[in-house]
């Protein structure tokens, strides 16, 4: 299946980002999202049909249905790889919450590390084990934003203050967590559960607003919640429905961000892209039909709605 790699749009390009190509048109901005796959904060060689589409699937959900929790820049989808947003100023700053401890938490956890940001875990914990249910609540991790090649760092609360003010991340922490409270009770009607996300957020006109992405394949971790129980007393990782089965089998060849980047094999972009289909109907009920990107496509769709 044809896929989307990278555009170059006839537009001013303002940047390139590991999944993204950004562009400006008149006051809007044009978010091309590609069929890209990045894992340890390194783009892959190849692309996942149907990644685009469904990390667009999702976020649409997402942005239309939490208005009532916090305003975001999505503006209107014009075609199935593209969102036109409205300019916001970005803070330096992801906020990652987590409901289990699973993936990179687990990995410093099994290695010793016991204080997350504001949290201290106790000795004792699983792989995977359900944080909400024992802390009542998720946990926050912010990191910084890493530039494309370069990896996320953890923020201590310090560090945080410096960058964004303490009562800006205290407006953050809230609303992470009623969004990720929100995803919750949608993944739940299919029997699914959000064990973590990330989210982005900026500042339009001084008020706080939900960017880049929302729940996605990329950003969040799914899994089914009536196989949860049975793998995590069996000791067994979950069956994740998303990135993390590439980072999987990244891992097991041995390749955590560092040195020559490997060739993904057919089985595993398949799949993947298998993962994004069901992680949009983990979120959203919807059973996505991938297409084939086109980039004339993509242009006759923005002269369509005007927007050049």
């Amino acid at each position: 299946m044809k896929t989307l790699k990278e555009t170059n749009l006839q537009l001013e390009m303002i940047g390139r980002g590991k999944v993204r190509d950004i562009y400006k048109a008149n006051d809007v901005l044009v978010h091309v999202t590609t069929d890209r796959i990045s894992a340890f904060d390194q783009v892959l060689p190849q692309q996942i049909p149907g990644k685009g589409q469904g990390l667009n699937a999702s976020s649409e959900y997402t942005f239309l249905n939490t208005q009532d929790i916090v305003p975001n820049h999505y503006l209107f989808m014009p075609h199935p790889n593209v969102m036109v947003v409205e300019r916001c100023e970005p803070y330096p700053v992801e906020i990652v919450i987590r409901g289990t401890l699973s993936g990179s938490a687990w990995r410093a956890y099994q290695k010793g590390k016991r204080t997350f940001f504001d949290t201290t875990l106790p000795n004792g914990l699983r792989q995977n084990e359900d944080l909400v249910a024992l802390l009542g609540g998720p946990i926050h991790t912010p990191s910084s934003k890493a530039e494309r090649g370069q990896h996320d760092e953890d923020l201590t609360p310090e560090e945080l203050y410096a960058l964004i003010g303490e009562c800006t991340w205290h407006q953050m922490q809230e609303t992470g967590t009623r969004l990720f409270t929100r995803a919750n009770e949608y993944t739940a009607c299919q029997r699914y559960r959000e064990a973590d996300t990330k989210y982005e957020f900026g500042s339009r006109n001084g008020q706080l607003v939900l960017i880049d992405e929302g729940n996605t394949h990329d950003s969040s971790r799914f899994f089914k919640k009536d196989e949860y129980r049975a793998q995590f007393e069996a000791g067994k990782d979950l069956d994740w429905i998303d990135k993390e089965f590439v980072r999987n089998y990244l891992k097991s060849i041995g390749f955590m961000g560092d040195g020559p980047i490997p060739d993904l094999p057919q089985e595993i972009i398949d799949g993947a892209s298998q993962r994004v289909i069901e992680s949009v109907y983990a979120l959203t009920g919807e059973r996505m039909t991938p297409i084939e990107p086109d980039e004339e496509e993509i242009m006759e769709a923005l002269r369509q709605q005007g927007v050049i």
